[in-house]
C-alpha cells in the first residue's frame, strides 16, 4: 500500500491502485502520485513529520543557494523514485526561518529524514550523485540506522539564531558567517553556510 499527501488539505492517503486516479479522503481533490517535492512553510511542515505514516525527506532550501539549485532534481529524482514509500517536502528557509531554527538548520543544503515524528538522519550538503542510482537510493539519508542529531554541536549557523561568539564555533559579523576553525576544522565545500 502507498502513502501519498494531499497538497491541498495535508492529509495523508493509502492508495491501493494507482491507476484508478484516487482521490484525497479529506479534500475530494485528486491526488498527485508522482512523489514530486511538495513546497511546505513551518507549520505545515510539523504536521507533516507528526503525522506522517511513512518516513518524511525534508529539504531545507534557499532559493539564492546555488547548491540547493544543484540538488534539486536529485530531490526530484529520489521523490519519483520512492513515491508512496516516503514523502518529500520542501521547506524554503529564506520564507520560513523558524522552521530552520526548529530543527537547528546550519547549512543549507540540508537533508533531513523523519520518521514517526523523530529525525532519524541528517545529511548537509549535496546529496552524493550515488543517491540517485537505483541500487545505493537508500544509502546513507535514507538508511534504516538510527543517527541521531545533537542541536548545537556541529558548529553552523545561518547567522539568524546564533549569538553568541565561541572559539571554534561560527560567528556572525556584518551579516556574514565565519567559520572559526580552531574546534571543528574547515567547513565542508558542499554547502551554502554564508550569503
Amino acid at each position: 500500500m502507498a502513502t501519498f499527501r494531499c497538497g491541498i488539505c495535508e492529509a495523508f492517503n493509502e492508495v491501493e491502485d494507482a491507476a484508478a486516479e484516487p482521490r484525497c479522503i479529506g479534500c475530494e481533490s485528486k491526488l498527485d502520485l508522482s512523489g514530486k517535492p511538495q513546497e511546505v512553510d513551518g507549520p505545515a511542515l510539523e504536521r507533516a513529520i507528526a503525522l506522517s505514516p511513512v518516513p518524511v525527506l525534508v529539504d531545507f532550501w534557499a532559493s539564492w543557494c546555488g547548491p540547493c539549485l544543484m540538488s534539486a532534481p536529485v530531490v526530484k529524482a529520489l521523490g519519483s523514485r520512492l513515491a508512496g514509500e516516503i514523502v518529500v517536502v520542501k521547506v524554503n528557509t529564506e520564507d520560513a526561518p523558524e522552521a530552520g531554527e526548529t530543527h537547528a538548520i546550519y547549512a543549507i543544503p540540508t537533508f533531513a529524514v523523519f520518521q514517526r515524528g523523530e529525525e532519524v538522519s541528517r545529511q548537509m550538503g549535496l546529496l552524493p550523485v550515488a543517491s540517485s542510482r537505483p541500487g545505493c537510493v537508500r544509502s546513507p539519508l535514507l538508511g534504516t540506522a538510527k543517527r541521531t542529531h545533537s542541536r548545537g554541536q556541529d558548529g553552523w549557523s545561518q547567522g539568524r539564531a546564533f549569538t553568541t561568539v565561541r572559539a571554534g564555533g561560527l560567528a556572525r559579523t556584518s551579516g556574514r558567517a565565519i567559520w572559526l576553525s580552531r574546534r571543528w576544522g574547515p567547513p565542508p565545500m558542499s554547502g551554502c553556510w554564508s550569503r
